[in-house]
């Protein structure tokens, strides 16, 4: 009885640690749980901010691409009306009643729409 008196505020006191301990790794546990949770927010917005970076390249090199194909057709149109002219040149001095400045004027709706139908065939392969 005498060492049960003793010893009783002593294991009361270590019961007491025991139970501090135990609140304190739970406290650490739930602030490490706090912690990631904090890490995988941060590691989403840099992860949407990087997709909205991308989507904003994306969309401009989608600008200059139909740009670019804008730029072909008249590039190929000038090239095809000028293969015409030559032709249509080489006609007149065999004896045809056919300007090449006439010739020209006719064939230039003909010559700009095939590039042009042929690149609406391409947008919309590409879309499929």
């Amino acid at each position: 009885m005498f060492i049960e008196g003793r010893f009783k505020p002593t294991v009361r006191s270590c019961a007491a640690t025991d139970q501090r301990l135990e609140q304190l790794a739970k406290n650490v546990a739930n602030l490490g749980d706090l912690l990631q949770a904090r890490v995988q927010v941060e590691m989403e917005e840099q992860n949407a901010e990087t997709l909205r970076s991308l989507n904003t390249r994306a969309d401009a090199q989608v600008k200059i691409q139909r740009a670019v194909e804008g730029l072909s057709i008249i590039a190929i149109t000038y090239y095809l009306l000028n293969l015409f002219k030559l032709l249509y040149s080489g006609l007149n001095v065999l004896g045809t009643q056919l300007t090449s400045r006439d010739a020209l004027l006719r064939m230039a709706p003909p010559v700009l729409l095939v590039p042009l139908l042929i690149l609406l065939r391409i947008r919309r392969a590409k879309q499929h």
